[in-house]
């Protein structure tokens, strides 16, 4: 009895060693998965920018003397066209009499000359010598009358001035800085960005910003430019985007939170690592793309752009996929059925 119950049991662990055995060799193979982009149908919140104006001048006077009318303050808005101060105009008025009297002087005497001429009791050389004195005289003219209206300045452009460098009563120079003005007509957002929207700019689909005083309001935006240099700024690039709408609230030095949509493409640029990408006798090269419903793989082509830090290609991804199989692909095939295990080392566009 004691013989039959051992060789029961002992059929019976065999089996039971036979079928997980059996369990463990059909077990789908693990494999490391980076995320490629984790959507594009959310804002994502980049970074924090400080706006700037859209242009700021340095104002001056392009002639000298001493400054008779100026009472602007900083922060004060100016109308396009306004008046902002005059030199003294007594010497220009002076210069400006003589200039008139020598032009008249000339003239009268370029006639003469020309009629003289005519009649050949002149020679061409006293033509030729009238004539030059008279343009010359029409040149100081002119000059003299430019003068005069240098004395006043003018904004060439609604703003706010940002800071006033002289006060009534100085004397001044030619190009002398004496305010400087700035243009809010288009506000400009200058922001650094991570490398990952630097690859994706041509994906950006619409870029909204919102101010810390200003909470409840967005107002879109567009890139003007991007630099592909960091400027010692450890991987960030400088972006300088503009405000689509005017708010005479908005001035220079305001912080915003800045948000944006990448718009969903079937090819997509991103960094992945060096060993995600495999290799195809023909030279062309691919990654093991995830079925996320069904978890088998798939042959997803890509284009390498670049290498970075020698451990990430800059690729193109030909297809609109989410995860792809981080390292260990040589040994895998188009429709194998794997599991999961996320790499720590996550990839992604935002």
């Amino acid at each position: 009895m004691r013989l039959s119950n051992f060789i029961i049991l002992s059929i019976f662990f065999i089996s039971c060693s036979t079928k997980n055995k059996v369990e463990t060799e059909h077990k789908d193979q693990l494999v490391k998965i980076v995320q490629v982009d984790a959507g594009n149908s959310s804002d994502i919140k980049i970074v924090t920018g400080v706006t700037s104006p859209n242009k700021e001048v340095n104002m001056s006077f392009r002639v000298s003397g001493p400054l008779v009318n100026f009472n602007l303050e900083e922060g004060q808005k100016v109308i396009k066209g306004e008046f902002l101060g005059a030199i003294d105009t007594r010497d220009f008025k002076l210069a400006l009499q003589k200039a008139e009297a020598n032009y008249r002087l000339a003239k009268t005497e370029n006639e003469r000359a020309s009629r003289l001429h005519k009649s050949n009791n002149v020679s061409l050389q006293v033509l030729d010598k009238a004539k030059l004195a008279f343009e010359e005289a029409q040149t100081n003219l002119t000059t003299a009358k430019n003068a005069l209206n240098d004395t006043k300045l003018f904004a060439p452009f609604t703003g706010y001035i940002k800071s006033v460098h002289t006060e009534k009563g100085e004397h001044v120079n030619a190009t002398q800085r004496i305010l400087v003005l700035q243009d809010f007509s288009k506000v400009k957002v200058k922001c650094n960005v991570p490398e990952a929207i630097v690859l994706n700019a041509k994906n950006i689909d619409r870029i909204h910003v919102v101010f810390d005083s200003k909470p409840t309001q967005r107002f879109s935006a567009e890139v003007l430019e991007i630099l592909h240099d960091t400027e010692g700024i450890n991987y960030a690039y400088p972006m300088i985007l503009e405000l689509n709408q005017e708010n005479e609230d908005i001035i220079a030095g305001m912080t915003a939170d800045i948000y944006l949509t990448l718009s969903t493409t079937k090819s997509t640029t991103s960094l992945l690592p060096t060993n995600a990408v495999m290799g195809k006798p023909n030279g062309d090269s691919f990654v093991w793309g995830i079925h996320p419903e069904t978890q088998t793989l798939k042959k997803v082509p890509v284009s390498i752009k670049g290498l970075k830090n020698d451990d990430k290609f800059i690729v193109e991804i030909q297809d609109d996929i989410e995860w792809v199989v981080a390292t260990g692909g040589t040994y895998l095939v188009e429709g194998q059925k794997v599991r999961v295990k996320l790499d720590n080392t996550i990839v992604s566009l935002n």
